[in-house]
């Protein structure tokens, strides 16, 4: 019975706390439908740093497609199985990097925009309203990134 309870108060706590899903319920479609943690998303682990987030389809239910992108933390560059960035994109994560160096942040490449640079201090499918600010963008620029609502875009902030 302690055990049980101990188990229930666990999942509470990553629920209040918004924290992402164990790679254990995360792997199951049950974790997909049920929502068992709101404000992420599902996703899967892609190698030994990657994580694709799946997003919704139109219809707002979780989409199942394996062709969304992949983010990577950005303490993994250089390390196998993270993709390589060019020397402008290398320097503008070294730029980042100093200036938010205790940070979760993340990057991935989009198909429509290129590098994209994130904190994702809420996790990395984060799927609230909002997203995260895009770090890498022009000083006027008011662009989000929202991985675990939609994954292939980015938006914009109003001002």
């Amino acid at each position: 019975m302690k055990t049980i309870a101990f188990v229930a108060v666990g999942a509470l706590w990553a629920v209040l706390w918004n924290s992402p899903p164990s790679p254990i319920l995360a792997s199951t479609k049950t974790q997909c439908e049920a929502n068992i943690h709101p404000g992420t998303s599902c996703f899967e682990y892609v190698g030994k740093y990657g994580v694709r987030c799946f997003g919704y389809s139109p219809s707002g239910k979780p989409s199942t497609g394996r062709n969304q992108p992949v983010s990577y933390p950005a303490m993994a560059l250089g390390k196998p199985g993270v993709p390589s960035l060019n020397a402008t994109n290398a320097q503008t994560m070294k730029l980042i990097v100093r200036r938010k160096p205790e940070t979760a942040l993340r990057f991935v490449t989009l198909p429509r925009y290129g590098l994209v640079v994130f904190d994702a201090n809420r996790g990395p499918c984060l799927d609230a309203a909002g997203g995260y600010p895009v770090l890498n963008q022009p000083p006027n620029a008011r662009f989000f990134y929202e991985p675990g609502e939609d994954p292939e875009n980015l938006h914009v902030s109003p001002p």
